[in-house]
């Protein structure tokens, strides 16, 4: 009898401060495309895997298959502090092992740190959050970033950053095994207020936004970008503008018709978001997430925060935070 098939699994890293919205985010992102791609009839299965890492070193994937052959492990970002350096180290040693093994290496914002610790990325230009950039550059002085690129792709590797990349990542990711279709059908079904009928046992994906790959609309892709690497903060609208090579009406025009929203409702939202994300990891104190997202006080950040949410930061915060 002829052996069964493998079949390709992406793993999400999950570490010490790891930031879990984006890990439950990215794990609920590729089940729905994997989910689409199964009603389509394809054939096909994608394997998603958690894979936990401490200071002795990291657990392969759990929920994992003897006929799945990993291709892909991303390492998710951190609202808090990063781990021990023993964890790093650990990490490290992981990553590189598999990634000498064909396994591509995926970072997302600060999730560069632990494959840095690879040295795989010395010498080489990386993007990150802008938040990092100068922490990335003290720890590693062999590596360059540049903050206006959303990814950049080195053999086996690639680095993402900005505002909720995990996002950009996750479908790029799923265009690449499961075919444009089935990413367009996922980022249509992951969009607030466009989703399709559930499927069994999935659920519309909760980002706030829309995904930058959710439209066909490059020169307004490059504008979303300009103010997600800003976390939304003190973005001009011609700085926008400029940033999608457009004059400022046509520029208004199709951003509109490619996000659904106008780019001052954009970048407020983009704002809150990223302060939601704040909020939910429960390590920096309001005062601070007000003061980093360019509130005027903690007063004017908590009646934006209940308007967007419903409920008071510190409310929130306890109800939801993994360390409240």
């Amino acid at each position: 009898m002829a052996a069964s098939a493998r079949h390709p699994e992406i793993g999400i890293l999950v570490y010490p401060g790891v930031q879990l919205a984006a890990v439950h985010g990215l794990t609920d992102l590729l089940t729905i495309a994997a989910n689409l791609d199964a009603a389509a009839g394809t054939g096909r299965r994608l394997g998603i895997t958690h894979w936990s890492a401490g200071p002795d070193g990291v657990d392969p994937g759990h929920g994992r298959d003897d006929r799945s052959e990993p291709i892909a492990l991303v390492v998710p970002p951190t609202l808090s502090d990063l781990p021990e350096p023993e964890t790093i180290e650990a990490i490290g040693r992981f990553l590189r092992a598999e990634h000498r093994r064909g396994v591509e290496l995926v970072s997302v914002c600060s999730g560069v740190f632990l494959v840095a610790a690879t040295g795989l990325l010395e010498g080489r230009v990386v993007s990150t959050h802008p938040g990092c950039a100068r922490a990335l550059a003290e720890s590693f002085p062999t590596i360059s970033v540049d903050t206006e690129a959303r990814m950049i792709a080195h053999p086996g590797i690639l680095t993402a950053g900005g505002f909720m990349a995990w996002v950009d990542v996750g479908l790029l990711l799923i265009g690449r095994l499961l075919g444009e279709a089935i990413e367009a059908e996922t980022a249509r079904f992951a969009l607030p207020g466009r989703a399709q009928e559930p499927l069994p046992d999935a659920a519309p994906l909760r980002t706030d936004l829309s995904p930058l790959r959710a439209h066909a609309d490059p020169a307004i892709r490059k504008a979303q970008e300009h103010v997600h690497l800003r976390d939304g903060r003190d973005v001009t609208l011609a700085a926008m503008a400029a940033a999608a090579g457009l004059e400022r009406r046509t520029f208004l025009r199709r951003f509109q018709s490619a996000t659904g929203q106008t780019p001052i409702d954009y970048c407020r939202q983009v704002r809150i978001a990223r302060a939601r994300e704040f909020v939910e990891d429960g390590h920096l104190p309001l005062k601070g997430i007000a003061e980093k997202l360019g509130y005027a006080d903690v007063s004017a950040f908590a009646k934006a925060f209940r308007r967007a949410y419903g409920t008071p930061p510190g409310l929130y915060r306890k109800e939801r935070s993994p360390v409240a």
